[in-house]
């Protein structure tokens, strides 16, 4: 019994500065998680993670402008990882065509999206390799239908028919559909 204080009041004194301590600890620790959680560039941010550490910040008593900047770093990070999310799918779908029926145009702009909103440099030069591809493929199928038509072109007793005969395979192997060439 110091200054007169029983012994029992001073012990639930000392078990109530404890309490103090171990939630001030926690709710410390708990703000210190959720800074780290949201400080990576909005791309990097591990969502998931980030939400966890914003309910524990919340429930451990961390103070409502911390809890509203994550919150807002968190909804920029989620919104930031969908653009780049429904980019690398539309460049897919862009991508996903067979060669010769690949919009050249739309797949590059696709793709150009796709680098803007932070789809990986690896998945984005696959994407373009595979664009250059369709571009090249579908000027070699132009070009052997142009020669082809030129072949054919003449009325049919001034074709050279040996000329023409030696463009048709090539045609073909450049994907020039049958009715091009008028058969």
């Amino acid at each position: 019994e110091a200054a007169g204080v029983p012994e029992e009041a001073v012990a639930a004194a000392r078990g109530l500065v404890d309490q103090a301590r171990e939630a001030q600890r926690r709710r410390d620790e708990a703000q210190a998680a959720l800074l780290a959680a949201v400080s990576a560039e909005p791309l990097e941010v591990e969502v998931g993670a980030a939400a966890d550490a914003l309910a524990a910040a919340e429930s451990a008593g961390v103070a409502l402008e911390a809890q509203d900047s994550a919150r807002a770093k968190l909804d920029a990070a989620k919104a930031a990882q969908q653009r780049r999310d429904e980019a690398r799918d539309a460049m897919g779908a862009a991508v996903a065509q067979p060669l010769l029926l690949l919009e050249v145009e739309g797949a590059t702009a696709a793709a150009e999206h796709a680098a803007a909103a932070g789809v990986g440099m690896a998945e984005v030069a696959w994407a373009r390799e595979k664009i250059e591809e369709a571009r090249e493929a579908q000027g070699r199928r132009d070009a052997a239908q142009a020669a082809l038509q030129a072949a054919v072109a003449p009325a049919a007793l001034q074709v050279d028919v040996a000329a023409a005969e030696a463009l048709v395979a090539p045609a073909e192997a450049a994907g020039v559909p049958e009715a091009a060439g008028g058969g």
